[in-house]
């Protein structure tokens, strides 16, 4: 007689929040959308990131045929101890003979060729630490976006306890990741305890909406604990999509650029068919990349980031039937972020 009261006490709780549209396995669509697209854009940091490097390596390819220079080890006999691995090829700033030779003005112009590498791939170097640090906040977001598909998709009592406790060891790097990144001090994991005990269960005889009532709270402390940060530090955010667009950009403009002057009237008569094709492909090639970058509005990518999140939030907070709108909003970030993979990644 006690336990059909207790029964009934739980149906009482949870049978509304269903009701109400708040079962977070109506929500599983719109979670794997967010989460894929948490995924694009950590993998498009990921591949943008070494993406910098390659084209620095095709610039400076491109200035090497052109100019036929001499080539030196960079750390010099690829040792370690004399410089950060890898190691990889520079340039001489000595020129070798060239068709050009003693054409004043050809060697000027090899010279200011070499000085606008230089000048490019010395701001990018040291952009690019900022830059890998700032990649572990969407590494973070990226584990916390697959936790909660762990959580959605649990099937029983122990499946969610298991996945609660990655969510909430999740959710708490995402926040320390985010405050980290707004120079922040990372709180500590205090809040772990309360997604721990969302998902404990009391008896195992209590299934079906008592399991999604414990679902339910699970995402709720994660959910709003990863929210609060999310919401208020959109700006380093968009800050370190920005540095990281704008810095593999200024290398393809520069070997863009650089394709340019060697497609320029006044020497494409001397150069053979071949050449000619290859340099011009290798211009619209990067000219492509360049067209790609600029298409993505990573601002507009951050804030559809924030919103499909606290659509999220408000969904599972105030179950009024909103989870069609995270739908909606995931949806669109999941294209968004889509997009910035695609032209981090060409």
């Amino acid at each position: 007689m006690e336990r059909t009261s207790s029964r009934r006490a739980i149906l009482a709780v949870t049978a509304p929040l269903a009701l109400l549209g708040c079962t977070p396995y109506a929500y599983s669509d719109g979670v794997n959308k967010f989460a894929a697209g948490a995924a694009a854009v950590s993998n498009g940091v990921s591949d943008g990131t070494a993406g910098i490097q390659a084209a620095k390596d095709d610039y400076q390819a491109t200035i090497f045929a052109h100019d036929r220079r001499g080539v030196v080890l960079n750390p010099s006999e690829c040792d370690p101890g004399k410089g950060p691995p890898p190691c990889s090829i520079a340039l001489s700033r000595a020129a070798n003979a060239t068709p050009a030779e003693g054409d004043a003005l050809a060697a000027q112009a090899a010279e200011a060729r070499l000085n606008s590498f230089t000048a490019v791939t010395t701001i990018s170097a040291s952009n690019l630490k900022q830059i890998h640090d700032n990649s572990q906040v969407f590494d973070a977001m990226k584990a916390y976006s697959a936790a909660l598909i762990g959580v959605v998709n649990a099937a029983d009592q122990t499946a969610l306890n298991s996945a609660a406790t990655d969510f909430a060891s999740a959710s708490q790097d995402a926040v320390s990741s985010l405050t980290t990144l707004a120079g922040g001090t990372a709180a500590n994991g205090s809040a772990n305890g309360a997604i721990a005990s969302a998902a404990a269960g009391v008896g195992t005889d209590i299934i079906g909406l008592y399991l999604e009532h414990r679902r339910y709270l699970v995402l709720k402390h994660g959910v709003d604990l990863v929210d609060g940060q999310l919401s208020t530090l959109a700006k380093p955010i968009k800050q370190a999509l920005i540095a990281l667009k704008s810095t593999r950009r200024a290398i393809l403009v520069g070997r863009a650029q650089d394709l340019e002057n060697q497609l320029h009237p006044s020497v494409t008569a001397k150069l053979s068919w071949t050449d000619y094709t290859a340099l011009y492909a290798a211009l619209q090639a990067t000219l492509n990349q360049i067209n790609a970058l600029d298409a993505v509005d990573t601002d507009k990518l951050v804030d559809a980031m924030v919103g499909a999140h606290n659509d999220l939030r408000k969904a599972i907070d105030e179950h009024k039937g909103q989870f069609s709108a995270f739908i909606k909003s995931a949806q669109d970030f999941y294209t968004k972020a889509n997009a910035l993979h695609k032209a981090l990644s060409s």
